[in-house]
């Protein structure tokens, strides 16, 4: 919308201020006396400022005196503040009518000066004698970024200049208003940042990019934006496939990054920048999702000279509900891949990788033989492409990109990733993926945009998804073993009850009130060739998933002898309680939805579980533990090219308990050729095999009870004579495990109360246990 402006000469004067044209200028605050205050009060809305009509040269306002009725004391109590914010409200219905913007203007600046002026006079009196902003912030002159506004600037912190698609000009292209101001904030204000700010939706932006490269420029606003042109270059090279407003998306940051680049080209910016003295920051401010993301120029990675490649970038996000440092990260692509190596889910952001990386990251990882690894490392890079990969329930969740980026940070967000999915599906498999291929794409679409992350809430995303869940039968499935239990009692239910979808609703529109709890553990100890535990330690996670509408909530209840740190100067001392039932966790860290208020007193969680499945608490534990497995090898030579091993697994926990997917593995010495078997007489479930190709005995138990002892014989034939080598060119013995209903921490859930809604609300609670092997390894 336009203002129509025009100079009007006012015969009357507006309260508390003197106007001509088109400046008005108030008194001092002190003018505005409470005999004001009161008169203002004292007249109603209607009447309280009334506009005469204009015949286009003289206009009148007909607004009560300062001095007016100067007995009439405040009457309600409302404050200046309040009744000012009346009187713009009723501007403003004025304004829809067609009247004077201006008085919406002077109400506004009143505003502020009584909410910021006055509460903060000293602050104000001293930026009239010098201002020293630490910030330049070189912005885009359109109306709807407002640098002030969006990133909260205050007086006096920094010094701005806006123009047309926010570009700084090189200094070869001569002066210019930006140059003059550049010049002034660096060597005069001595500010410290240059901030330039780009945005969506840039109008300077779409006319550079429809600029044709052969036509004379005429017009000042094309003069302008060919200051952009390295940018649109850049564009065109990396995006050409793209449609026109990705290529407009794409081109909105390269010219931010451009205008860092020119910055350099000014001597007196690129000397402090070496002396870091100056630093130069971009960033990107989205109006259409509310998304802003900022990055710091390194000077010490880029090149100033124009067609060269654009710098690297550090990058932090800020995410829909603030700001959120997302670490450097910006990937290119997201796939996921079958052990076939089919690519199920594959989506492109920024169109900088090419179409074949699926394949050419799966043969990579089928046939990977180096650095002496079997198999292929999380994170490796092919032809200047960095690959990042999880394995999860048998799928490869996949990230590629060609910036330098942090690995741990992409790999957790591949693990989010696929926690949001499983969320939404209730089941992650590949039959999932395929059936609700139209649901994930929506998920991706909403957690990564243009290869920058936005969120991965599984409650946040609520809002930006519509496509509903196929529900896909899971009764084949079981992640995390099949045995549950009831808080309440011995009532037992399948572990394929948890595989449902968060969002998904039952048969009839009701949905069932349920919460899972699970303690999970993972196990890493090495044992010397003795027998004696050289290492040990327990990560572990109380996983939960709530079911519950409303988000009620919940106080859920550990170990009473619970302490946390061994120097916390705790009542537990870590020799005498290694053998008492106590729990000792050196470190731990909580879910932001927890509170801990009465953690410290009755070791009690409280909180209002969100959406989908999330860490309540992760902890570590290296207090001694008793393993739930004993591993005893012993390799012998049997002659000149013979040997024998023998493995005996002792399960060291109750017989109640029963242990399941155990895999024993052992590495054999190069030479050897083939490999015979005996086990025990009477066994069941039991199966024995010698890898060839990797020289490595694997011998695999279906299940196993506590208390129970398995052995293994195995006789070796050697193509060469070991020398008496074979313990050296032998093991170590790893093996892995499932054990349900299990913790060696001895971590327990004492109860897990809900808030009550209603008399009769009574939803089903369930906690299990699982304890699993992360590196669970016998030296021989």
């Amino acid at each position: 919308m336009v203002w129509p402006i025009r100079l009007v000469q006012r015969t009357a004067a507006f309260v508390g201020s003197s106007v001509y044209g088109d400046s008005f200028q108030c008194l001092p605050f002190s003018s505005l006396t409470n005999s004001f205050w009161g008169s203002l009060r004292s007249r109603p809305p209607s009447n309280s400022m009334k506009l005469a009509k204009s015949d286009g040269t003289h206009m009148t306002a007909s607004l009560p005196s300062i001095k007016e009725n100067p007995q009439e004391a405040p009457s309600n109590g409302l404050k200046p503040t309040q009744e000012l914010m009346g009187c713009e409200a009723e501007s403003m219905a004025r304004s829809d009518c067609g009247q004077d913007f201006f008085d919406i203007m002077k109400h506004r600046f009143l505003s502020f000066k009584g909410h910021k002026y006055m509460k903060e006079l000293d602050h104000f009196q001293t930026l009239a004698e010098v201002q020293s902003p630490k910030f330049m912030v070189i912005a885009c002159a359109d109306s709807r970024v407002c640098p002030s506004n969006i990133l909260g600037f205050q007086p006096g912190e920094a010094f701005m200049i806006r123009n047309i698609a926010n570009l700084v000009p090189p200094l070869k292209n001569g002066p210019s208003e930006t140059n003059a101001a550049l010049e002034f904030a660096v060597n005069t204000l001595k500010v410290e940042n240059i901030f330039v700010i780009g945005h969506s939706s840039c109008a300077g932006i779409e006319t550079l990019m429809r600029m044709q490269d052969d036509v004379e420029v005429r017009s000042f606003v094309n003069k302008w934006v060919v200051n952009g042109e390295e940018a649109k270059l850049r564009t065109k090279a990396a995006v050409a496939h793209l449609s026109f407003g990705q290529q407009c998306s794409f081109c909105e940051k390269e010219s931010v990054n451009q205008s860092l680049l020119n910055l350099l080209t000014y001597p007196w910016i690129e000397d402090k920048v070496k002396k870091k003295l100056v630093s130069l920051h971009g960033g990107y401010y989205n109006f259409s999702n509310c998304t802003f993301e900022r990055w710091s120029l390194d000077i010490e990675r880029c090149s100033v000279e124009p067609g060269q490649r654009r710098p690297e970038l550090v990058v932090l996000l800020l995410s829909r509900t603030g700001l959120s440092d997302a670490g450097a990260t910006m990937i290119s692509q997201f796939f996921v891949l079958s052990q076939r190596g089919d690519s199920i889910v594959f989506r492109d952001y920024r169109g900088e990788v090419q179409k074949g990386s699926a394949e050419i990251f799966f043969r990579k990882v089928k046939f990977w033989k180096e650095d002496g690894q079997e198999e292929a490392p999380p994170v490796f890079n092919v032809d200047g492409v960095n690959y990042f990969h999880v394995k999860i329930v048998g799928l490869l969740f996949v990230a590629t990109t060609r910036v330098n980026t942090s690995p741990s940070f992409v790999l957790e967000l591949l693990q989010r990733i696929a926690r949001v999915i499983k969320d939404y599906l209730g089941v992650l498999s590949e039959e999932s993926l395929r059936k609700n291929f139209v649901l994930v794409y929506e998920l991706l679409d909403e957690v990564i945009d243009f290869g920058y992350v936005q969120t991965t809430s599984t409650e946040m995303l609520k809002s930006y998804v519509s496509n509903e869940p196929i529900v896909v039968d899971a009764a084949r499935l079981s992640p995390l073993g099949p045995t549950s239990m009831f808080v309440q009692g011995t009532k037992r239910m399948p572990g394929i009850a948890v595989t449902k979808s968060v969002v998904a609703t039952e048969p009839g529109g009701r949905k069932r009130e349920e919460i899972f709890v699970d303690i999970i553990e993972k196990i890493s100890i090495t044992f010397s060739s003795s027998g004696y535990i050289l290492t040990s330690e327990i990560d572990g996670t109380i996983q939960m998933k709530s079911y519950l509408t409303g988000s009620p909530e919940i106080r859920l209840a550990l170990n009473d002898d619970l302490s946390i740190g061994r120097g916390s100067g705790s009542i537990y001392d870590y020799r005498r309680s290694s053998g008492s039932g106590a729990v000792i966790l050196d470190d731990c860290n909580f879910h932001e939805s927890v509170r801990l208020d009465s953690f410290d007193m009755d070791k009690t969680l409280t909180l209002r579980p969100p959406d989908g499945e999330f860490p309540v608490m992760n902890y570590r534990l290296t207090q001694e533990f008793k393993p739930p497995f004993r591993i005893n090898a012993l390799i012998e030579e049997a002659g000149t090219l013979k040997a024998e091993v023998i493995l005996k697994v002792l399960s060291d926990f109750s017989s109640s308990v029963t242990a399941n997917t155990i895999k024993v593995q052992m590495p054999l010495p190069k030479y050897t050729t083939r490999a015979s078997f005996e086990l025990e007489p009477g066994a069941v479930g039991q199966t024995t095999d010698f890898k060839e190709a990797k020289k490595r005995l694997e011998w695999s138990l279906k299940k196993t009870v506590g208390g129970s002892e398995h052995t293994l014989r195995a006789k070796l034939t050697f193509s060469q004579d070991s020398h008496g080598n074979i313990t050296k060119e032998s093991g170590p013995v790893s093996m892995i495990f499932t054990i349900p209903m299990f913790n060696a921490s001895r971590l327990q859930v004492k109860y897990l109360q809900i808030a009550k809604k209603s008399g009769g609300y009574e939803p089903y609670r369930w906690v299990r246990y699982v304890t699993q092997a992360n590196s669970y390894v016998a030296r021989i």
